[in-house]
């Protein structure tokens, strides 16, 4: 694995970068921290889960639209595109990260974000079970000929999974239950004391994004999931200069 510290200013420009190399989504040519070239969509979702009994789960999903805003017809035209989680962190909700998933959409993701364990008390193995079920529900609705999302998504790929602060420390327990993701982004991840021996074990791709003047989850416990991470088959660690906790959400 190689670990590298990058400086860079464009935390928008870093994730799409990543996911276009280890995601592979077709992309146009342009900057990659403005939009890209599909319209952006996105819809609340709830359902009620079959597969793993989650009960009712619920969130926001992101996809190349008609058009953009909310319940837009979803673009097939360069479909099937890449599936991608997303985890929000502590204290908060699918919304707060509308223009990162919205920027994500408009270069050919489908972005399902989780909209659960938003409250004070988290249960972090609970989160990454209620991810694991929605990133199976979006696959089984895009092979679903009677569903907006019908043919959407690549059928059968590997998975990507974002996570931010608690959702980013969810990472290291979703990847010990669901075999399929094979790239995780840790935006601002913090520690999950039960989630280092999954971390060790992943062979998939590892990228973790820090902020400098982040005092919540400072460098050093972002850069220590690297660390970790000694079998990856990518270990890549990013610290986003002038960045705070909050930096890849809405407000900031």
């Amino acid at each position: 694995s190689n670990r590298l510290l990058f400086r860079t200013f464009g935390l928008l420009t870093v994730l799409v970068t990543l996911s276009t190399v280890f995601i592979g989504s077709y992309v146009c040519a342009g900057e990659l921290d403005e939009p890209g070239p599909y319209s952006a969509g996105w819809r609340e979702f709830e359902f009620d889960d079959q597969m793993f009994g989650q009960g009712l789960l619920f969130g926001r999903i992101y996809y190349p639209a008609t058009a953009n805003g909310k319940d837009q017809i979803a673009d097939t035209s360069g479909g099937p595109y890449p599936l991608v989680g997303f985890q929000h962190g502590w204290l908060g909700r699918p919304a707060n990260y509308d223009h990162l998933c919205l920027h994500m959409a408009s270069w050919g993701y489908v972005v399902v974000s989780t909209g659960t364990e938003s409250g004070i008390f988290i249960d972090i193995e609970q989160y990454a079970r209620d991810t694991r079920s929605i990133l199976h529900w979006a696959e089984g609705e895009s092979n679903d000929l009677n569903s907006w999302l019908a043919g959407m998504l690549l059928d059968g790929s590997n998975w990507s999974v974002i996570g931010h602060s608690a959702g980013g420390g969810t990472l290291s327990a979703i990847i010990g239950i669901e075999p399929r993701i094979e790239t995780i982004i840790g935006l601002q991840a913090a520690e999950y004391a039960a989630g280092r021996p999954n971390m060790r074990a992943f062979e998939g791709n590892v990228f973790m994004i820090a902020g400098s003047v982040d005092r919540i989850v400072p460098p050093a416990t972002v850069y220590a999931w690297t660390e970790l991470a000694g079998n990856a088959r990518r270990n890549v660690f990013w610290n986003v200069t002038g960045m705070g906790h909050g930096g890849c959400t809405d407000n900031q």
